[in-house]
């Protein structure tokens, strides 16, 4: 699961937007966009590899059957993948059309929701899940 993942889905999910482009700059970098903008680039640290592994950690060390880990987790991570696809395309959508947005939201808002949906999976886990 690597950029290229991330872009094949958030291409798909752009073309109602336009026109779109992708290219592979190398293994580690990426950049998709709409036609017409500079696009955004999808580093190594964006594709949220790291927020897949912090809450399996969290599933995995914390209490519970681990039948149900079993399931739970492979579903965060889909949920997770797919909240990484939408942001990508949130994204680019805003470096075609409002790029005077795009480094905050990039920064703090889509950064402080990815944690904000690793804690509510958490915290389904740990109030719901969790219990035997």
């Amino acid at each position: 699961m690597g950029n290229s993942s991330f872009s094949k889905s958030s291409e798909a999910l752009l073309k109602p937007f336009g026109p779109t482009f992708s290219a592979h700059e190398n293994s580690e970098m990426q950049v998709i966009g709409i036609d017409g903008s500079t696009g955004v680039w999808i580093g190594t640290p964006c594709n949220g590899i790291h927020l897949i592994g912090l809450f399996s950690v969290f599933i995995m060390a914390y209490p519970g059957s681990w039948r149900r880990k079993l399931y739970y987790i492979p579903f965060g991570i889909l949920l997770l993948f797919g909240y990484n696809s939408i942001r990508i395309c949130a994204l680019a959508w805003l470096s075609k059309f409002h790029p005077q947005w795009l480094l905050f939201n990039h920064n703090y808002t889509f950064t402080a929701s990815a944690y904000i949906l690793v804690f509510v999976l958490w915290m389904v886990w740990v109030k719901r899940l969790s219990k035997t």
